[in-house]
């Protein structure tokens, strides 16, 4: 399985090769040759969104020490007992 990072670098490679085809757009004048560089580049544009889709869906969630169902406070949980509430 593509780690989530390998899947973000890979998107970003396609994002460069979006902005090159962009570039080169611009820089042509024949109107057919620019259409195919827009093309290309919205095609680069939509396989990055789909890996950076990807990378999210294959990310593990955060384990923050609540979801073993205690709730009890540990070192990590700061003491807000002594703390006055507010008047109101």
């Amino acid at each position: 399985m593509i780690s989530p990072s390998v899947l973000l670098n890979q998107a970003a490679a396609y994002r460069m090769a979006a902005k090159e085809a962009a570039r080169l757009a611009r820089s042509v004048s024949d109107k057919q040759e620019k259409a195919r560089f827009l093309r290309q580049g919205r095609r680069f544009e939509q396989r990055a969104s789909l890996l950076e889709k990807e990378a999210v869906n294959r990310s593990r969630p955060v384990s923050i020490g609540l979801d073993a169902g205690d709730h009890s406070r540990t070192a990590c949980t700061p003491d807000l007992d002594h703390v006055p509430k507010p008047k109101g």
